[in-house]
């Protein structure tokens, strides 16, 4: 798999950026404040 065919999504409704790989969901919390992104918490699997 090439990084560049990775799809990242903004899920807006839990305010996540999520990169799914072979099944697998991988996500940033972040906060918007003042026009500016914070990312406040990563979480990727073991895998």
């Amino acid at each position: 798999m090439n990084y560049p065919d990775i799809e990242l999504i903004n899920n807006e409704a839990i305010h996540n950026f999520e990169l799914f790989v072979d099944g697998h969901r991988s996500f940033i919390d972040y906060k918007i404040k003042d026009n500016k992104i914070y990312l406040i918490h990563t979480e990727v699997p073991v895998e």
